[in-house]
């Protein structure tokens, strides 16, 4: 039951990131072993593409995501103010809910966002 239902939310994720996708965001889902990883190499495609809105999930959250059902979705502003992690976190939110998904979310730059399958 738990997997069918992580396998849902997941498909409703990548719709919600096709949509910030379009309005300027790199998202990654499954992406890089950790956070530490991740950052290094997202900062470089933000580079690349001349981008600053990212959000992802690593490896390690995959996992706990199969095991939990809570998926842990980072996100941030590449060398940002902690105003514009906050609109940052706003955006992501508003577009998971708009897939209809259950998020948690404090509306701190410092917290992770979380969905429940």
């Amino acid at each position: 039951m738990v997997q069918e239902q992580v396998a849902e939310a997941r498909a409703l994720v990548k719709k919600a990131y096709a949509k910030l996708r379009k309005n300027g965001f790199i998202a990654r889902g499954n992406f890089s072993w950790c956070s530490n990883c991740a950052g290094y190499e997202l900062a470089g495609m933000c580079e690349k593409r001349g981008r600053s809105k990212v959000v992802y999930w690593h490896r390690q959250d995959e996992d706990w995501f199969r095991k939990s059902g809570s998926l842990t979705l980072r996100y941030g502003w590449m060398d940002g103010t902690d105003e514009q992690y906050v609109q940052v976190g706003q955006e992501v939110v508003e577009a998971l809910k708009a897939e209809g998904l259950e998020v948690e979310w404090s509306g701190s730059a410092n917290e992770v966002i979380f969905v429940k399958a």
